[in-house]
């Protein structure tokens, strides 16, 4: 039974010494073995020392950390840049505003302080410009700017009030501080007078702005043809009218010639001067031109002394065309 048993046992043990036999020889052959490494490598190893490779590895690595701490450094550096322009443009900002607001409430109460104060009351007003209107009317026509605060006053409207007057044809009104309105006028000029049932002043521009007292229309040439219902009627067929007047008024004013005491303008716009001493007709019609005033030059000098006689002058005969038709007094024309 015994050997049996040992029987059964010694496989198992021999396998057990086999085994250990075995691992035994393989561990002899990996001592064995001879190393990969070459001797350089090998010996560096050895002494501590790191190889070729690692180090610049190592270097790469610590380059690369150094651009992305460069990197982050600047990114950080720009922000707290802009963070620090903002807050300067913001504190900037808020002071103006605070020095604005503080000069608009120190104006606002100074302005205040101004209109309570009667050091800037009006108490004097110049006038320049004048020659018809006199000074004291007009004076009169804004007396009630006196004693009113200068910054109170309506500039434009004082200027209305002194254009209501006939003779004035522009104001300007200007402040002088701190207590005197200064005046400037210009007046209309007159060209001619007119009769509308009454004597009227004409200006350069044509327009009827004064009913003229006898002294005023002395002297002046007169137009006639224009009615005062057609001038209330059909103010702009007359004022036309009245410009084609004094447009040959002032075409015959423009050489020295015997003064004229009278224009009449025809329903068709035809020209007929009348001169103030003898009275003579210088008709035109609508053929009024330099060429027929050098015409009338002409013949009046070759009139001379005769020139007194002459009645009417024809510039605009129907048969004799561009020839002047004279007509003298006791004859026939000429």
């Amino acid at each position: 039974m015994a050997r049996r048993l040992e029987k059964k046992g010694e496989p198992r043990r021999r396998r057990r010494l086999m085994s250990r036999l075995l691992s035994g020889r393989r561990n002899r052959r990996l001592n064995k073995r001879p190393s990969r490494m070459t001797p350089t490598a090998k010996s560096g190893v050895e002494g501590g020392q790191p190889s070729e490779a690692k180090a610049r590895g190592d270097e790469r690595r610590r380059a690369r950390a150094e651009l992305r701490r460069r990197r982050l450094h600047e990114r950080v550096t720009g922000v707290a840049k802009a963070v620090g322009r903002g807050a300067l443009i913001t504190v900037k900002l808020l002071a103006m505003l605070a020095l604005l607001g503080v000069a608009g409430l120190g104006g606002y109460h100074g302005y205040q302080r101004m209109q309570r104060s009667t050091y800037f009351d009006v108490d004097k007003v110049t006038i320049s410009g004048t020659r018809h209107s006199l000074p004291s009317e007009l004076q009169e026509r804004i007396a009630g700017v006196k004693g009113r605060s200068i910054f109170d006053l309506e500039l434009d409207a004082v200027a209305q009030a002194l254009q209501r007057h006939p003779w004035v044809k522009r104001a300007k009104v200007l402040r002088q501080l701190p207590r005197t309105l200064r005046v400037e006028i210009v007046e209309h000029r007159v060209q001619a007078a007119i009769l509308l049932g009454h004597f009227y002043l004409v200006s350069r521009e044509g327009q009827v702005f004064k009913r003229a007292e006898l002294a005023e229309a002395e002297g002046l040439p007169l137009i006639t043809g224009v009615e005062r219902k057609e001038l209330v009627t059909r103010p702009k067929r007359a004022g036309e009218r009245i410009k084609v007047a004094l447009g040959a008024l002032s075409a015959y004013q423009r050489r020295v010639r015997p003064p004229l005491s009278e224009v009449h303008i025809g329903a068709g716009d035809e020209v007929t001067f009348f001169l103030r001493k003898s009275g003579t007709a210088l008709r035109f019609g609508t053929r009024l031109s330099e060429r027929r005033l050098a015409q009338l030059d002409a013949i009046w000098a070759a009139l001379g002394a005769d020139s007194g006689r002459a009645r009417a002058l024809y510039f605009d005969h129907e048969v004799r065309g561009d020839q002047v038709v004279v007509r003298m007094a006791g004859g026939p024309g000429i």
